[in-house]
């Protein structure tokens, strides 16, 4: 049953950060995992879009 906390394999609370935080007054970056690039990009419409 869900209960709407987040959780994780270890069970250890969730580090939280802001959009704000990540982009640093940037509408798009870079996020380089496993050896591929991802963008995360911010929308006109406020959303976060995470592409490969």
């Amino acid at each position: 049953m869900a209960t709407g906390k987040p959780s994780n394999s270890l069970d250890v609370p969730v580090r939280i950060l802001t959009s704000d935080a990540i982009l640093r007054g940037q509408r798009e970056i870079g996020i380089e995992h496993d050896g591929a690039l991802y963008r995360l990009k911010l929308t006109r419409q406020g959303k976060l879009i995470l592409n490969k």
